[in-house]
């Protein structure tokens, strides 16, 4: 349509149109297999080619996309399969929060925020983490919520803030020029990824940054590899310097105080983030350990005035409530009491000691090299591409025998180190006939959110360590 036609129509132009019904993609491609609908026929469209997907929108009670190649019609998406990095996602897209048309998504946020919290943690973060992997050729090791979610403070309005650690392949380690060692996006469904290298992840440890140790610490874990969150137990004890952590926090209160509350005047949101800054140094002086997470369990272990603590709490209230950004007026007493602790705590943070940790450079290097090797060859086989090998060497399989061996590919590939004895005389490798007794079989156990959804799985399942398929799950327990 031309844009006088979108302004008599939709009493908007086109742009504004586009902005709220659909999102803009980048990774997704569509096979034909109609060229008409009920409601069209799309004589252009050619059965069986692939085209690829510029726009999509998930509405009420149907879905729509637009093609690259024809960008200005709108066509039914039940009229192609869809695939998202080579994995088809037909049945998924429909309660992936990251399609909803944008005006469905907000008013859905409004009205459902529970449940659309648990489809933003369920099918949005994960995506976008394999998005992530996919778009910069890495490994996820760690993905956890880390802003307001984490701390406990969120309100409808809030985004999801998430903090992620990946490692890359060896050869981008190699000696060369100065590479970026961080990756930051922000998604249309308001959740923002920020993560690190994992060698510029393990020189922030290294220093005692107690923000990426708190990620470790976060309630809301979206992926952790296991061994990963292992190694870094074993050595997290010399990596916590509490003078060091003090200065840390010390200086972050002091930029919140400089940069928003002197010279803005006093955001609620604002001024709760600098009083945790300071909570946190109380907390390292009494207990000489990485401060709680969550707000309220710091609260109430560093502030024993019941009267500064119902007034912080009247706050937290606030900001939950959806009031974080109001410009309001903090009771004169609690101001005192907190600036009052910022003046002790900059005293001891300016006269502390330089202080350098007990883990070595080599301990953390051999982190650094066994995650790399580890995760060099562990990209699975996704059971799309299994099926298009298949049928491309003729082999007849059964695809229901398949897809029942198959889960997300990041929950298996989480599960790698737990190896088990080969099961004999069960399915063999359906690509290479690799027999049961040669696969590798893994102790797979799902993630924690299906146990609590009651769609735990947990069992045995074979690997082709040659052709990276899935080929057998028994399960042994479920819920």
């Amino acid at each position: 349509m031309k844009e006088e036609e979108y302004i008599r129509k939709y009493s908007m132009s086109k742009d504004e149109y586009f902005k709220t019904h659909y999102n803009k993609v980048d990774h997704i491609h569509a096979v034909c297999l109609f060229n008409s609908s009920w409601m069209s026929d799309y004589p252009e469209l050619e059965i069986g080619k692939t085209y690829k997907v510029s726009h999509i929108g998930v509405f009420r009670s149907s879905t729509e996309i637009i093609l690259e190649e024809f960008d200005d019609k709108r066509y039914e998406a039940g009229c192609f399969e869809l695939y998202e990095n080579d994995e088809r996602i037909d049945g998924k897209y429909t309660r992936d929060p990251r399609f909803y048309a944008p005006y469905l998504r907000n008013m859905l946020r409004r009205r459902c925020p529970f449940s659309f919290k648990k489809e933003i943690e369920r099918h949005s973060i994960p995506a976008h983490l394999t998005n992530i992997e996919t778009m910069y050729n890495v490994k996820v090791l760690l993905a956890v919520e880390a802003g307001s979610r984490a701390l406990g403070l969120e309100s409808i309005n809030s985004d999801w803030d998430v903090r992620i650690i990946y490692v890359h392949r060896p050869e981008w380690y190699q000696v060369g020029d100065e590479k970026d060692d961080v990756i930051e996006h922000c998604y249309e469904d308001d959740v923002d990824i920020v993560g690190w290298d994992l060698r510029k992840a393990l020189t922030l440890l290294q220093d005692s940054d107690p923000f990426v140790l708190e990620c470790f610490y976060s309630p809301n874990i979206y992926y952790v590899d296991e061994e990963f969150a292992i190694r870094i137990h074993e050595v997290e004890k010399g990596l916590f310097i509490p003078v060091k952590a003090m200065c840390h926090y010390n200086r972050t209160y002091i930029k919140l105080n400089e940069r928003y509350l002197l010279k803005e005047g006093c955001q609620m949101k604002h001024f709760l983030y600098y009083l945790r800054g300071i909570l946190a140094c109380k907390w390292i002086e009494k207990n000489n350990c990485l401060p709680p997470v969550p707000f309220d369990k710091l609260l109430d272990a560093t502030i024993e005035d019941k009267e500064v603590r119902s007034k912080i709490a009247e706050l937290v209230r606030l900001k939950k409530d959806g009031q974080e950004h109001d410009m309001i007026e903090i009771d004169k007493s609690l101001v005192e009491y907190a600036c009052k602790l910022a003046d002790y705590y900059n005293e001891i943070a300016n006269s502390a000691p330089l202080c350098k940790g007990q883990v070595s450079a080599e301990t953390l290097d051999s982190i650094l090299n066994d995650m790399v090797i580890r995760n060099t060859n562990r990209k699975l086989l996704s059971k799309e591409k299994l099926f298009k090998a298949l049928d491309e060497k003729g082999i007849e399989y059964d695809r229901m025998q398949i897809s029942n061996a198959y889960f997300p590919l990041k929950d298996v590939e989480a599960c790698m180190d737990k190896v088990i004895p080969p099961l004999p005389n069960h399915l063999p490798c359906p690509l290479c006939g690799k027999p049961s007794e040669q696969l590798t079989w893994i102790n797979f156990k799902s993630p924690q959110w299906t146990w609590k959804e009651l769609m735990g799985r947990s069992g045995p399942l074979s690997i082709c360590p040659d052709c990276h398929c899935l080929v057998e799950f028994k399960c042994f327990l479920m819920n």
